[in-house]
């Protein structure tokens, strides 16, 4: 790994200063790549990282085992990136064991998810109306701002009716 990339991961937390790849590496993250060539969560192809499920830094011996590897990417397509929310739980300094279910559990709900007027519903909106259809305690405000125009913009609290052209009911 260039050491620049290597100082760069460190500073990210991706890995250990003291930790050195195997020299076999780049030929089977190639290899791996080229069987998997879209990210695992949301198909995407730009950006892409093969991910260790168990880390390497912690699990040597499967540096190089493709059972060991799946494709991630970090392109923030749609405002995520999978390799950080997927593989690390949202901090590169953790791991996550069940990558591989959990990327085909989102995958499927990425690709059967609802559409408004040709676009995907937003993720905040599906928390409030599937928070409120629960009954959960949401205490925070969110604003959320669609394809309208400005006067038609709304700001939700949970558990408010809403009026599809205006806003909140009043």
């Amino acid at each position: 790994m260039p050491i620049i990339q290597h100082l760069i991961d460190v500073v990210q937390g991706k890995c250990s200063l003291s930790t050195a790849r195997s020299g076999k590496w780049p030929a089977v993250r190639e290899q791996h790549l080229a069987v998997h060539p879209v990210c695992e969560v949301c198909g995407g192809t730009a950006k892409l990282e093969v991910h260790h499920i168990r880390p390497f830094h912690l699990h040597p011996e499967l540096e190089l085992e493709p059972a060991n590897l799946v494709t991630l990417c970090e392109a923030h397509k749609e405002g995520i990136n999978c390799h950080l929310l997927f593989g690390h739980l949202g901090n590169f300094r953790s791991f996550n064991v069940e990558v591989l279910a959990d990327a085909g559990q989102w995958a499927r709900k990425i690709k059967a998810r609802p559409l408004q007027e040709g676009r995907a519903l937003p993720v905040l909106l599906l928390i409030l109306l599937l928070g409120g259809c629960a009954g959960l305690n949401v205490s925070w405000v969110a604003t959320a701002s669609y394809n309208t125009p400005a006067s038609t913009t709304a700001t939700m609290t949970p558990g408010a009716a809403m009026d599809s052209v205006s806003g909140p009911a009043k």
